[in-house]
């Protein structure tokens, strides 16, 4: 009988002591998975989105990219929260703003510097050092109207 008073004291204690300790690691280690920490830069990934290209008026196709953008350590544990939509923001008017002829391989450098140039303006300060691009795509209307159901 003394032996499953002392095993349930035993069990209810692991218990209290794992929730203790995951909730512990959790408090203080808490990380954005979608960022990493690299030489007092946070990059950040953005989750990918996608920008309607015009043509004469017309809905020619869409561009879906995604990107990855470095953001200089500051102190402030919220700045990509802050940054972030000033991030969403240029890169949408980026993208909508390309000439007729669409995006071309020489254009990515002009397009990332643009970005920065544009996001750092808002902002008022230089706090993003880099954009990257982790992907762009290009999805005509056609591709659009042709793809498959999913039923």
């Amino acid at each position: 009988m003394i032996q499953q008073i002392i095993l349930g004291v035993w069990v209810c204690l692991a218990t209290l002591g794992g929730i203790y300790g995951a909730d512990f690691l959790l408090a203080t280690g808490a990380r954005d998975p979608m960022s990493v920490r690299v030489g007092g830069i946070t990059y950040s990934k953005m989750l990918p989105m996608s920008v309607p290209v015009l043509r004469d008026g017309e809905l020619d196709g869409y561009v879906v990219a995604q990107f990855v953008y470095g953001i200089r350590d500051t102190g402030d544990k919220h700045i990509a929260e802050r940054v972030e939509p000033h991030f969403i923001d240029s890169v949408f008017r980026v993208l909508y703003n390309q000439k007729k002829g669409g995006i071309r391989p020489g254009d990515l450098d002009d397009i990332k510097k643009e970005i920065l140039d544009r996001v750092n303006g808002s902002l008022g300060e230089n706090i993003v050092e880099e954009a990257l691009i982790d992907q762009i795509n290009y999805i005509s209307v056609e591709q659009v109207r042709c793809a498959k159901k999913v039923e």
